[in-house]
């Protein structure tokens, strides 16, 4: 009967050692999974991910995935004892040392505005537009438009470089020339780059 409590006092280290084990396998995998999936979401739907508060949450995912990650797969007594850029003196160890260095990192190299190159075509044809009677009047989103010339006819239109900026994903405009104006919607969500341009 005195074997009892003292092989369930030597089973329960056990079983704590083995149940944190596991935690620290799911958090690990979890968080390689959401990094993964983040990164490919990125990639292939880069529009999602343009506007500011898109922009906050995917660097605060990636810096925290990223931190747990590298705390577990390479255990180092990372620290910081003055947070940069706000220079808070507070010191920090381990993984919020590593998210904090990992946010501010990716903050400043995510990719500013996005750009776009577009086709403008009228009924299914290039817009006959000269560069030098070309004109583009933006109407909402606060983009940059850059007239380029056509390949084939430098005198000609050949499409407009667009900058979206302040995390807009749409812009309207209005282009053309003293005879023809016509109304243009520029957005990153479409799939080509081919602008029709529809007489009112």
């Amino acid at each position: 009967m005195s074997k009892t409590p003292h092989n369930q006092s030597l089973i329960r280290p056990v079983l704590s050692q083995s149940a944190s084990r596991r935690f620290v396998a799911a958090i690990t995998i979890s968080s390689i999974i959401i990094f993964m999936l983040l990164l490919l979401t990125g990639s292939y739907w880069p529009q999602r991910f343009q506007n500011t508060a898109a922009k906050f949450f995917v660097c605060v995912l990636l810096a925290f995935c990223f931190s747990i990650i590298m705390f577990i797969v390479y255990p180092q007594n990372a620290r910081i004892k003055n947070i940069p850029l706000i220079n808070l003196p507070v010191e920090l160890v381990g993984p919020p040392a590593l998210f904090v260095i990992s946010l501010i990192l990716l903050s400043y190299l995510y990719p500013g505005p996005p750009n776009r190159f577009f086709i403008i075509r009228m009924q299914g044809k290039p817009a006959p537009f000269q560069l030098e009677t070309f004109e583009i009047k933006s109407m909402s989103g606060g983009c940059t438009y850059h007239p380029t010339q056509d390949q084939n006819d430098k005198y000609m239109l050949g499409g407009i470089y667009v900058e979206f900026n302040g995390g807009k994903a749409e812009c309207n405009a209005t282009i053309g020339n003293s005879i023809l104006t016509l109304p243009a919607i520029f957005s990153l969500a479409t799939k080509d780059n081919i602008v029709e341009l529809k007489p009112n």
